[in-house]
């Protein structure tokens, strides 16, 4: 007579405990990249802000950016018009300005330069979080 062939309960469940295993660490990892690329997107948005508003001070003869704790950026004309305005919050990034009032203002010049102090902004999302520091003078540093 032959043996019978197959798997027992005991084995079945090892395997199965095994896949669970690496399913988890795959989900774990994958959901830090999403919030590393949110965050990543989220600051290169304003940055992006920060560029368009040097260009409107050259064209209208100034411009400021207010960004605002809940993660709105809104590039405003001299005379108080928005020109631009962008969310970051959609992503789920959190936006803090190091500011101890919000909201946060930078203003340019008719020469495309800043008129305040330098600014840190930081991005926030999940345990990733990331700076973007702006000059007065309208330079970006990424920090992180």
């Amino acid at each position: 007579m032959g043996t019978a062939r197959g798997t027992t309960l005991v084995e079945l469940v090892m395997v199965l405990s095994v896949i669970g295993l690496l399913l988890m660490l795959a989900v774990g990892e994958g959901g830090r990249l999403l919030d590393y690329q949110s965050v990543h997107l989220a600051r290169e948005e304003v940055a992006g802000l920060v560029s368009q508003a040097r260009m409107a001070a050259r064209i209208h003869g100034g411009a400021t950016l207010r960004i605002h704790e809940n993660g709105l950026s809104v590039l405003l004309s001299p005379t108080g018009e928005t020109l631009e305005s962008r969310d970051p919050s959609h992503l789920g990034v959190r936006v803090v300005p190091r500011v101890r009032i919000p909201p946060a203002d930078l203003h340019f010049g008719p020469t495309g330069l800043g008129r305040a102090a330098s600014l840190t902004i930081d991005f926030e999302r999940g345990s990733v979080r990331r700076a973007l520091v702006l000059s007065s003078y309208g330079r970006l540093r990424r920090d992180g």
